[in-house]
């Protein structure tokens, strides 16, 4: 496979994607073979179907189709994977024609990816934040304390406006998150703004606030960590998943290089970084 990448503007890009012959040859058997398993064809044992007998109860256009979407998926999986773009919502497709044998398969994607922007100033950031004293029992919340105030003053800094498309992506999953903190408590979700001292007359306007901030925040990050030349190996990806929990890190790690997620834990990582650079580095003013 390979693959080249367009910018269509600040955020959006189209990616070309060619899959090798080989790659499409495996695909249709892999499509002919899961089809001779999940179908019944008649004088045959589940699995052992021949092709020809998938072609005359499905039509050789539905295999092919079914095999295009999944070169598809893993093709733009890897693409986004190699050319560490982290999307923003979902892609669009098209394609000249289904994958055929012994061809290459060309499709294009166009998706929103996370956008590069840079700040105003790169100098160690400045909080004002009142004395706290050395009460040990204190020291967690006075280090989120700073983190956040750092946070606020970072993002500040951030050159241009956030696309919609980024801040709409983020109420939704702050939204989504709302609503699952309802339905396991088996609430209606007012009567639960109501507990947490939320007003539902403005939640949706808060909402959209905080969502634009927390974007700001995570871009301006990233132009932090470009800044510092944070680097992500291969090696860190690996021990990110073995220190996750999981019953098996490589496996895990496979399916989401197969789905194009990996850019997203090496901007996780990369943000982390910057994070630890900024807090070493931070200026703190008593009032």
């Amino acid at each position: 496979m390979h693959f080249s990448v367009e910018e269509l503007n600040e955020f959006r890009r189209r990616i070309a994607v060619v899959m090798d012959p080989s790659e499409v040859d495996a695909e249709l058997a892999h499509t002919y073979a899961d089809f001779a398993y999940r179908f019944p064809f008649e004088g045959h044992e589940p699995g052992t179907a021949p092709r020809s007998a998938v072609d005359e109860a499905f039509g050789a256009e539905a295999v092919a189709a079914s095999a295009g979407d999944e070169l598809r998926e893993a093709g733009f999986g890897q693409a986004l994977d190699q050319a560490d773009l982290v999307k923003i919502g979902e892609a669009s497709f098209s394609q000249d024609a289904d994958p055929e044998p012994g061809h290459p398969y060309r499709f294009v994607a166009e998706v929103d990816c996370s956008p590069h922007y840079e700040l105003t100033s790169y100098d160690p950031v400045v909080v004002r934040l009142p004395a706290m004293g050395t009460n040990a029992a204190m020291a967690p919340a006075l280090q989120k304390m700073r983190e956040n105030e750092a946070l606020h003053v970072l993002q500040q800094r951030l050159i241009g406006e956030i696309p919609e498309v980024m801040a709409d992506t983020k109420e939704q999953l702050q939204l989504q998150e709302i609503y699952a903190k309802a339905s396991a408590q088996n609430m209606p979700f007012e009567n639960y703004l109501i507990q947490q001292r939320i007003d539902p007359n403005v939640f949706r306007k808060e909402l959209e606030e905080q969502a634009v901030e927390m974007v700001r925040r995570d871009l301006a990050l990233d132009a932090w960590a470009r800044h510092i030349g944070v680097e992500v190996t291969d090696k860190m990806v690996a021990a990110n998943f073995a220190r996750s929990g999981v019953a098996h890190p490589a496996l895990e790690e496979a399916r989401w290089r197969a789905n194009g997620r990996i850019a997203e834990l090496r901007q996780a990582i990369r943000r982390a970084g910057a994070m630890r650079d900024i807090m070493q580095t931070l200026v703190i003013e008593t009032i």
